[in-house]
């Protein structure tokens, strides 16, 4: 399903931000906080991590096609589940994709020719609640989510901490 960006003629940046989950993949094109383009599928059980890119890779494409030439996107977030080496953009573990040490930034960037960036699903969503949602204004937080599975993640001084292993939450 997508909804069609809804101003193609601003000309701030826009990007892709991607929810990676056990169950389902949630894409949208954010732009100055604002979502303009959203798509989505099923996380597939079958054909490992390739399989996996692929479809992020086409979800990026329909939000691409969405948006518009006017307003090529400028980059990709990905939010994945489980031990994430942010810095590498590798997902060390995540158990419910049955992945372990997945390049998973540099496999989408050579897909959609974009750069792409990859931090746990959990800190990304704690990090957006402390800028737009129920922890805004707040220097310390912690977040827990549910969903497929169930994670954490704790922001002290604004800043998310990730622990010796990039398992903090």
């Amino acid at each position: 399903m997508i909804s069609p960006a809804t101003n193609p003629h601003d000309p701030a940046p826009t990007y892709a931000g991607i929810d990676l989950g056990g169950t389902s993949i949630h894409a949208a094109a954010v732009q100055c906080g604002r979502v303009v383009a959203e798509a989505g599928c099923k996380t597939p059980r079958s054909g490992g991590s390739d399989e996996v890119v692929g479809r992020i890779a086409g979800l990026v494409g329909e939000l691409r096609a969405a948006v518009g030439d006017s307003r090529a996107l400028e980059g990709v977030c990905v939010g994945a589940p489980g031990t994430v080496d942010s810095d590498a953009g590798v997902v060390r573990n995540a158990p419910n994709l049955e992945w372990s040490n997945v390049p998973l930034a540099r496999d989408l960037s050579e897909r959609v020719d974009l750069p792409v960036v990859v931090d746990n699903d959990v800190t990304l969503g704690a990090l957006g609640e402390q800028v737009h949602g129920a922890g805004r204004g707040s220097g310390h937080m912690a977040a827990i989510w549910v969903g497929t599975g169930v994670g954490g993640a704790a922001i002290h001084d604004g800043r998310p901490q990730r622990g010796a292993r990039g398992a903090a939450g």
